[in-house]
């Protein structure tokens, strides 16, 4: 698939934090909203590219890692423990769960497939669990009334957590970037591509792809943390299949483009959305349908390799 050169990419990137900053001065409430949603979907796509784009291992569980995320923060809030203990607490719970499954998953005993129906079945359970565990997690109904956290005591306008949060997610982004940028991105998509010359050089491929799943993880249980504070609920709908998949489309749709890419499409998609979801949901469901077909029967993205390719 076609993508525009790296600098046109980055160049956007830069434009929209600037237009989201924008936002949050002369922007209504919900708006900002939107904004930031969007742009934590836009972090997310850009963490899961990392497994896919770089690493070639394709996942259908990664929204499980966004889920968890959100619902430590809110069970942090719920319980008293504080905003920053529920964002590690996520992470590191997230970070784990994706550790142990790649451990499980990713040998030469299995096929790429098998472990992306495990991530799935794992994030579907988890959805179970959480719709069971009514005294914990809310059941059905989630973990409603979740607000801005609080600084020594004080809880933060929505103006000051919109800023905070634009700042982190761009950080994070830059974070990511640059890490991919520099010779362990090279590996990674060494490990991808030829992954016994990648073990002839001395590097443990399986090890290298549990950590570009960690990073994901640990990335995308922070993203959980975002949006669950902005939207005010988490809820087990978000360990579904279709977040699940929608999360795939948004990356196939920036393939060949790196985290770049992903983070702009899932990005431009979701603002899509609220545009033609709010009185067009149809046409938007049509569209994001045809897009799907689109990327299955017509365009053949780098990361389709991770479903058939041979692990090494």
């Amino acid at each position: 698939m076609k993508t525009w050169p790296e600098s046109i990419r980055i160049t956007a990137v830069v434009a929209l934090v600037v237009a989201a900053a924008a936002v949050g001065i002369v922007g209504p409430d919900y708006l900002k909203v939107v904004v930031v949603s969007a742009l934590t979907f836009g972090l997310f796509a850009a963490s899961v590219a990392i497994s896919i784009d770089y690493a070639g291992v394709l996942s259908l569980g990664t929204a499980a890692y966004f889920a968890i995320g959100a619902y430590a923060t809110a069970l942090a809030q719920r319980n008293g423990w504080g905003y920053g203990s529920g964002v590690l607490a996520g992470s590191v719970t997230a970070g784990g769960l994706a550790a142990g499954l790649g451990a499980a998953g990713l040998t030469s005993r299995r096929t790429p497939i098998q472990y992306a129906l495990l991530t799935l079945v794992v994030s579907l359970t988890l959805q179970q669990l959480a719709i069971s565990s009514y005294d914990v997690t809310g059941g059905s109904n989630g973990l409603p009334g979740i607000t801005a956290p609080s600084v020594f005591g004080t809880k933060l306008s929505l103006e000051a957590e919109y800023f905070v949060a634009i700042a982190v997610i761009f950080a994070t982004f830059c974070g990511l970037y640059a890490l991919m940028r520099t010779s362990f991105g090279k590996l990674l998509i060494l490990s991808r591509d030829v992954p016994e010359r990648t073990e002839a050089l001395g590097h443990n491929v399986k090890s290298l792809k549990i950590f570009a799943t960690g990073l994901n993880a640990i990335v995308a249980a922070l993203c959980g943390s975002i949006f669950v504070t902005f939207n005010g609920i988490a809820y087990p709908g978000m360990f579904a299949a279709l977040p699940n998949l929608l999360v795939i489309v948004w990356v196939a749709v920036g393939s060949g483009g790196g985290i770049s890419g992903a983070f702009l499409s899932a990005t431009i998609l979701n603002l899509i959305e609220f545009e033609l979801g709010s009185e067009y949901t149809d046409v938007y469901r049509l569209f994001i349908g045809g897009l799907l077909i689109y990327i299955v029967s017509a365009a053949t993205p780098r990361f389709w390799r991770a479903a058939t390719a041979k692990e090494g």
